[in-house]
């Protein structure tokens, strides 16, 4: 007996920056399962694997908005846009004030 069985192919977020790699399951703004929650930006997002409530979920990353490398939160600054370390160094400092 054949069982047949499609899996979809698990979506990988990399960051181009440190090499992080993580599954992820939505990129968006508005993340699934939530009610009142729309980020600023587009981000790679997964479920929380430490929390059994479908709504809690973890921001992997994003693109930057200058140069539009995909890098992680923790390379990644976020006052209004997401930027890497190099890009911000190219603009020079930015306060949250000063944006937008």
């Amino acid at each position: 007996m054949e069982h047949n069985t499609t899996e979809t192919p698990q979506k990988t977020f990399t960051c181009q920056l440190c090499g992080l790699t993580s599954p992820f399951t939505y990129y968006g703004q508005k993340p699934p399962n939530t009610r009142a929650i729309v980020l600023l930006e587009e981000c790679f997002m997964t479920k929380d694997p430490f929390c059994p409530e479908k709504e809690k979920f973890l921001v992997l990353g994003s693109n930057c908005s200058l140069c539009s490398m995909c890098v992680c939160v923790g390379l990644s600054l976020l006052h209004q846009e997401v930027l890497h370390a190099v890009c911000e160094q190219a603009l020079g400092p930015v306060s949250p004030s000063d944006s937008g």
